[in-house]
């Protein structure tokens, strides 16, 4: 992919005597400037300035696009989910975070942490403190504002403990409103994306641990997102050191619950590849109203383990089934606003330039 403003310049050979006058500098060289203005994008994500990224959430706001990950003061804004711009807020809440918006307002804390902060101007790193939480027990907090108003938080990053959800109070401080709600417990038994298999490690240093057919799994990042008039709480399951690393979604009618496990899970899952692995992210709608989820993926370098960034095109279908495509997940796809209907149509049909070309080779195996 070129980078943007590429120049390129062909000298004119041959130099120019004493009497000769000196040739305007357009005659002595021809530019030619490339737009880099590409429709595609391949997974993980290239956005400026980042290496490791994780725990990705991203929420449209006054028709601009922003970007928040975990350890960071400051987050990127972008137009069109291509061109990124880094914009840096010191009142920013750091760690693992929770963001929401009401279309005027955005609200952002952090996991266990009982400070609240917002933002009128995020574009220009504008945040005061809004209020301070009951709790800071609130392990990857998702904060939630529904089309009425209310507000709830979802939260929860265990291995024995559940997703819970209590709804707070903007009129009086965001304190608790009730007691939480158990959403649901992890249950490998029954899902089987949930299971822990030393197979699926991908990170060396994990080598040395046992995992057990019988060990319950680490179900964490709850994220919830409303489509036509339907509840859809999300899960990642069952760590970054896993290739199975993945998302599962609960449905429901009421932010509250009771919350129904979805049969098409997982919601986006992927093992093999250059980008494997897709969990612990968020699901947003675009410009166009089509869902997108953004995941953390495992990625190997500097000695240790890290994440970086996947984008899936997500859709939820006649039935209210929500689902994820990420067959070509690491090949070529458009960038959210291209194609009308991404889940079934944003493959680019690009192929590895091998792909059916003739081969020839130096020595052969038998049998192989």
């Amino acid at each position: 992919m070129l980078s943007a403003g590429i120049v390129f310049l062909a000298a004119i050979a041959g130099a120019a005597g004493p009497e000769e006058p000196t040739a305007p500098a357009a005659a002595r060289a021809a530019a030619v400037r490339v737009n880099d203005k590409p429709t595609t994008f391949c997974n993980p994500l290239t956005i400026t300035g980042v290496r490791r990224a994780g725990e990705p959430i991203v929420l449209l706001f006054q028709d601009d696009y922003y970007l928040f990950i975990t350890g960071n003061r400051g987050y990127w804004s972008s137009p069109n989910m291509r061109d990124w711009t880094y914009i840096d807020a010191p009142a920013f809440p750091a760690g693992v975070p929770g963001v929401a918006t009401d279309g005027k307002i955005i609200y952002a804390c952090s996991m266990n942490s009982k400070d609240l902060f917002s933002s009128t101007d995020p574009k220009n790193g504008v945040w005061t403190k809004a209020a301070t939480l009951d709790s800071d027990r609130y392990g990857d907090a998702d904060i939630f504002i529904d089309d009425d108003g209310r507000v709830y938080m979802y939260y929860g990053w265990s291995q024995l403990l559940p997703i819970q959800v209590v709804e707070l109070d903007p009129r009086n401080g965001f304190k608790e409103k009730g007691k939480p709600v158990v959403c649901f417990f992890g249950d490998p038994e029954n899902n089987g994306f949930e299971r822990r298999r030393k197979e699926d490690v991908i990170f060396p240093f994990f080598n040395h641990r046992p995992y057990f057919p019988e060990e319950i799994p680490w179900i964490e990042g709850p994220w919830m997102v409303k489509h036509n008039g339907k509840y859809y709480l999300q899960y990642a399951a069952i760590g970054l050191e896993f290739l199975s690393y993945s998302h599962g979604v609960y449905v429901s009618d009421s932010p509250m619950g009771p919350f129904q496990y979805s049969q098409h899970n997982p919601l986006t899952f992927k093992t093999t590849g250059f980008a494997p692995g897709a969990g612990h992210g968020s699901t947003f709608h675009d410009k166009k109203g089509n869902l997108w989820t953004i995941c953390m993926i495992p990625s190997y370098f500097g000695q240790r383990g890290g994440g970086e960034l996947a984008l899936y095109p997500t859709a939820v279908d006649a039935q209210g089934v929500m689902h994820s495509n990420t067959a070509f997940g690491d090949y070529p796809q458009f960038y959210p606003g291209i194609k009308e209907n991404p889940v079934d149509d944003n493959f680019s049909g690009w192929m590895l330039l091998s792909n059916r070309k003739y081969v020839e080779t130096s020595s052969t195996l038998e049998d192989f």
